[in-house]
């Protein structure tokens, strides 16, 4: 009996119950990132992102902000929880493919595929 109940807790452990790191979203280090111009920015907060960004409509430029949830995807796609009535997430978040690649946040355009490097700043 005292082998079946430890081969049942072989089991268990091998199928990852309890603390499987399976189950742990991946979260970008808490901190704020910003591209090389320094003038849009990307700030995390544990499963929170705030946006500042810049886009351009008909040769006008706006900043745009916007707080939202985010989880990563297993291709490191950052995928940014939000409503399509929101101008922030239609016209700077969803033009683009945003990425974690571990140290930065990448923002890929659709259509050129050309990348923006947003990188952690120090801290203060």
């Amino acid at each position: 009996m005292k082998n079946l109940a430890q081969h049942a807790l072989l089991l268990l452990a091998m199928a990852g119950f309890g603390c499987d790191s399976r189950n742990k979203e991946e979260r970008i280090p808490d901190g704020l990132y910003q591209n090389a111009a320094m003038n849009e920015s990307v700030e995390t907060s544990g499963n929170h992102i705030h946006f500042l960004l810049q886009t351009i409509r008909n040769g006008d430029i706006t900043q745009r902000r916007g707080d939202y949830k985010y989880r990563i995807l297993s291709g490191k796609e950052i995928h940014v929880i939000a409503s399509s009535n929101d101008s922030t997430f239609v016209f700077g978040i969803m033009s683009y493919v945003w990425l974690w690649d571990g140290e930065s946040i990448l923002r890929k355009e659709r259509d050129s595929s050309e990348i923006t490097v947003f990188s952690k700043t120090a801290a203060p």
